[in-house]
């Protein structure tokens, strides 16, 4: 971990945007630290956790506020899954929406809906819609995927246990003896004995973790990585196209055959994707997790075989 400024900075600091982006948050708030997969981000980078005593800022959170990670173990067997992964992810494609702006095909319930929160004006008129898109998937980097774990079990069939994590949030929290809001954009929490689901990319391993206690977990408030985090852009990655023709402006630096190499390598089956999501858009999550071996502890190594996310098409212009 580098100390830049007065902000913890945890990995190689490469995104010279990102530290911008951290230092500028931090000036106006009460202290900061930047996670190992970070880069750069609308307002606060991803990877960012800015603290704030005696004030808020929503718009740190991001565009996919309350976005998170929800790893479901189940009891099929690893075996079974793979005889049958084809057929698995064409239900999975056919059954849930991926994409900008969906309705749900099967439209979802919630004791969410009961709150008062609803009756509130600004609330009231987006609650027809907020019901439709329940359980969509969205577009970028929010995916379903089948794992196997250590114990060849698939997420994916009749429930055991789960493990749940917002990265895009704000929480009122205890530290260092005063109670602080800590907006994590792009960071998962990580509390002594609190578990988390950090995810790769298409083509790798993703992680359970748990937090641990030592002093650069105090330092990094708690906090740790939510995903491997990207080494190019979306547009580096799949080039510019004109949305209407299809034309191809200028080329991307990742192209269809090397994403699908990728996979197909790793035994994945794929449904739906752009190169812009491609692996080599992203770092590799082992070497990232090293950098938090202080803060938390691997408890299980989940191996993707199905991944399933909106379509190359698919225009989102919420890119962080």
């Amino acid at each position: 971990m580098l100390v830049i400024g007065d902000v913890p900075v945890f990995g190689d600091p490469v995104d010279a945007e990102a530290l911008t982006q951290i230092q500028r948050c931090r000036a106006t708030a009460d202290a900061a630290a930047l996670m190992a997969d970070h880069h750069i981000g609308y307002a606060v980078p991803i990877g960012g956790v800015v603290v704030y005593k005696d004030a808020i800022s929503p718009s740190g959170v991001g565009y996919d506020i309350g976005c998170g990670n929800k790893a479901v173990l189940t009891d099929m067997p690893g075996s079974e899954a793979r005889d049958k992964i084809a057929a698995l992810m064409d239900d999975i494609f056919d059954r849930l929406s991926f994409g900008m702006g969906q309705k749900n095909k099967r439209r979802a319930e919630s004791d969410v809906f009961e709150r008062d929160e609803w009756r509130l004006p600004a609330a009231g008129k987006l609650k027809a819609l907020a019901h439709d898109q329940l359980g969509t998937i969205g577009s970028g980097n929010h995916y379903v995927d089948l794992f196997t774990d250590e114990q060849v079990r698939i997420l994916g069939a009749r429930e055991r246990d789960e493990v749940h994590n917002h990265h895009n949030f704000a929480w009122l929290e205890e530290h260092h003896g005063e109670m602080v809001w800590v907006v994590r954009k792009g960071a998962t929490p990580a509390f002594p004995g609190q578990r988390g689901f950090v995810g790769g990319s298409m083509g790798d391993d993703a992680v359970i973790v748990e937090g641990v206690e030592s002093d650069l977990s105090r330092v990094a408030y708690y906090s740790t990585v939510h995903g491997a985090g990207r080494v190019m852009s979306r547009t580096a990655a799949k080039g510019k196209v004109d949305r209407k023709t299809g034309e191809v402006l200028r080329p991307g630096l990742v192209s269809t055959e090397m994403m699908s190499d990728w996979v197909r390598d790793r035994g994945v089956e794929l449904r739906g994707a752009g190169t812009d999501e491609a692996p080599q858009c992203y770092k590799r999550l082992p070497e990232v997790l090293g950098h938090h071996d202080q803060t938390i502890r691997v408890l299980h190594t989940l191996r993707p075989i199905g991944v399933a996310m909106a379509g190359e098409r698919e225009f989102d212009p919420y890119k962080d």
